[in-house]
C-alpha cells in the first residue's frame, strides 16, 4: 500500500507541475504580447461568404428550444446561404415545442428551418450530426447546443474574422463559452471559474505555444471536408468532439479558437445536474484515452504530445486524488515513516497551490477590476467543489476506461426566464453512496488520528470528510428543491 501511495502522489506531482508550468508561460506570452498591437480584423461582404449549415441536436429540450431558435433565427448571415437544422431526437413533447416555435418566426426566418426526427437515438449527439450533415452539402458547418444563445454575428465572424480559415489546414473555430446565469447564485459563480480555467487560460496558452486545441461540442464552426476526411461523427464515445478533434490532428488538420468569439449558455442550476455533466465529461474522456491514446504518444513534436498526454488523460486526477485520501489516514495510522508520507505529502501541497493560483490567475483574466474578498471566495469554493467531485469522476473515469460508448446523458436545462413551468430535473445518482461512505470514513479517521497525536496529518482528512458530506447533503436539498421555486434568469 505504501507503494501505491507513493505512485499516485507522483501522478499528483506531475499534473500539478505541467499545469504550473502552463500558467506560469501563459503569464509570460500575455506580458509580451501587450505592446503588439492586435490586427485588423477583416470583414466580409456577402458576396464572399460561404454556405453555412447551422445544426441544433436536442434531446427533450423543450425548457430552452424556443430561445436557442429565437437566436439562431436573429444571426446576421444572408439566408440564401445559409440552412438551420433541429436534429431532434426528443421523445417527450419536444417536437411540439419546436413546431410552435418556427411557426413564431418571421416567414423570411422559418423558411431557413429544417425540424428533422431520426425517430432513434441510434449514436446519440454523433448520430444526429451525422445525419444532418448527409442531407445538406453547406461548406461549413456550426454547432449550437440547446442551451446556447449566439449572437447576432456570431456566423460572420467565425467564417471570415481573423482569417482562421484561410489556413487549409484549420478543421474549426472554437468560440468561448460565456454564461447568462453565471451571476444567479454562488453556486454558479464558482463553475464559471472552472470553466473559465479553460477558456481563459489553458486554450490561449495552447494556441500562443502551437499546440493542439480541442472542440468542446459547441459555439464552433467546422470545415465540412474536415469532418468528412476524418470519417465523420462517431458514437464510439459520448464525447464525440474530443474523437473527432484528435482524428483531425492525426491527419495533419488542427483547430483555432478565437476568445472574443463568445457565447453564452447556461450553467447547470444544481449540483445534481453539475455532477451529471462532469460524469458524461469524465467518462467520455476516459474512453478517448483509451482509444486515441497509443496514437497521441506518437505525433507531433515532444511538446504537441506532452500538451495532448494531459490534455486528455485530465480526468485521471480524480481517482489519483481518491485513492490518496483513502489510503493516507491507513498508512499514517499503520505507523509508516512519517519522513515518507510527508515528503509524498508535498504532492499534494503542490496541487492545491497550483489549483488556487490557476483559478486566481482565472479569475484576474477575466475581471478588470477584481474585489479581492470575492475573488478569495470563489476561489478558494472552486478548489472546494474540484476536490468533491473524486468520488463522482472517479466512478465515470473507471467505468469509460473499460465500457464502450454508453448513453448520452443530456445535462438538464432551465433556460432564461422559465420559472415556474421547469420539470425538476435530476435524481439522485447512485455515487451518492460511495460519498457518504468516504465522508464518514475521512471524518471518523481524521478523529482517530487527532485522538493518536497526528493532529497535522489529521485536518486534510477532515477537510475532504467534511467536503464530501456537505456535497452529499447538497444533493439531498436539490432532490427535495421543487422547480417550481426556481427564479427566472434574467436575459444580460
Amino acid at each position: 500500500m505504501t507503494f501505491l501511495f507513493v505512485v499516485v502522489a507522483c501522478g499528483i506531482a506531475l499534473f500539478g507541475v505541467y499545469e504550473l508550468q502552463m500558467i506560469m508561460r501563459f503569464w509570460r506570452q500575455k506580458r509580451a504580447r501587450r505592446d503588439i498591437a492586435p490586427a485588423d480584423r477583416p470583414t466580409s461582404s456577402p458576396e464572399c461568404l460561404p454556405a453555412v449549415l447551422v445544426q441544433l441536436p436536442i434531446y427533450n429540450e423543450r425548457e430552452v428550444v424556443a430561445q436557442l431558435l429565437h437566436h439562431v433565427a436573429s444571426l446576421d448571415y444572408p439566408p440564401d446561404l445559409l440552412t438551420v437544422q433541429v436534429l431532434d431526437d426528443s421523445t417527450d413533447d419536444t417536437p411540439q415545442a419546436v413546431a410552435q416555435a418556427i411557426a413564431d418566426l418571421p416567414e423570411e426566418k422559418s423558411g431557413i428551418f429544417h425540424h428533422i426526427r431520426r425517430g432513434t437515438r441510434d449514436g446519440f449527439k454523433a448520430g444526429a450530426l451525422a445525419h444532418g450533415m448527409a442531407l445538406d452539402e453547406s461548406e461549413f458547418i456550426a454547432i449550437f447546443d440547446a442551451d446556447f444563445t449566439p449572437p447576432p454575428d456570431f456566423l460572420r465572424r467565425a467564417v471570415r474574422q481573423g482569417g482562421a480559415f484561410d489556413d487549409p489546414t484549420v478543421a474549426f473555430v472554437q468560440g468561448r463559452w460565456t454564461y447568462y446565469n453565471s451571476t444567479r447564485s454562488l453556486f454558479a459563480k464558482v463553475q464559471s471559474v472552472l470553466i473559465d480555467r479553460h477558456f481563459l487560460i489553458q486554450k490561449p496558452y495552447q494556441v500562443r505555444s502551437g499546440n493542439d486545441i480541442t472542440f468542446n461540442g459547441s459555439a464552433g464552426l467546422w470545415r465540412r471536408s474536415a469532418i468528412e476526411l476524418a470519417g465523420g461523427w462517431s458514437g464510439r464515445t459520448i464525447c464525440e468532439d474530443l474523437d473527432l478533434t484528435y482524428r483531425c490532428v492525426m491527419l495533419g488538420n488542427k483547430g483555432a479558437y478565437d476568445p472574443e468569439l463568445e457565447c453564452p449558455n447556461e450553467i447547470p442550476s444544481d449540483i445534481l445536474a453539475f455532477k451529471l455533466q462532469q460524469r458524461r465529461w469524465a467518462k467520455g474522456t476516459a474512453q478517448n484515452m483509451v482509444n486515441l491514446l497509443p496514437s497521441i504518444v506518437r505525433f507531433g513534436s515532444s511538446e504537441r504530445r506532452l500538451n495532448n498526454i494531459f490534455a486528455i488523460s485530465g480526468y485521471l486526477v480524480h481517482p489519483l486524488l481518491l485513492i490518496y485520501t483513502v489510503v493516507w489516514p491507513i498508512l499514517v495510522l499503520g505507523g509508516v515513516d512519517i519522513r515518507l508520507l510527508w515528503s509524498c505529502q508535498i504532492a499534494l501541497i503542490l496541487g492545491n497551490f497550483v489549483a488556487a493560483t490557476g483559478f486566481a490567475s482565472t479569475y484576474i483574466e477575466r475581471s478588470h477590476r477584481p474585489v479581492l474578498a470575492n475573488a478569495v471566495l470563489e476561489v478558494l469554493f472552486a478548489m472546494a467543489l474540484g476536490i468533491s467531485l473524486m468520488v463522482n469522476n472517479s466512478i465515470a473515469f473507471v467505468t469509460g476506461l473499460f465500457l464502450r460508448g454508453g448513453v448520452f446523458d443530456r445535462t438538464p436545462k432551465v433556460g432564461i426566464g422559465n420559472a415556474g413551468t421547469v420539470e425538476k430535473r435530476s435524481k439522485l445518482h447512485w455515487s451518492v453512496l460511495p460519498e457518504l461512505l468516504l465522508g464518514i470514513y475521512a471524518t471518523s479517521a481524521s478523529l482517530v488520528m487527532f485522538a493518536q497525536g497526528f493532529f497535522m496529518e489529521a485536518q486534510q482528512t477532515l477537510l475532504f470528510g467534511l467536503l464530501m458530506l456537505a456535497v452529499v447533503l447538497l444533493q439531498f436539498m436539490s432532490v427535495r428543491v421543487s422547480q417550481n421555486s426556481l427564479s427566472p434568469v434574467d436575459v444580460p
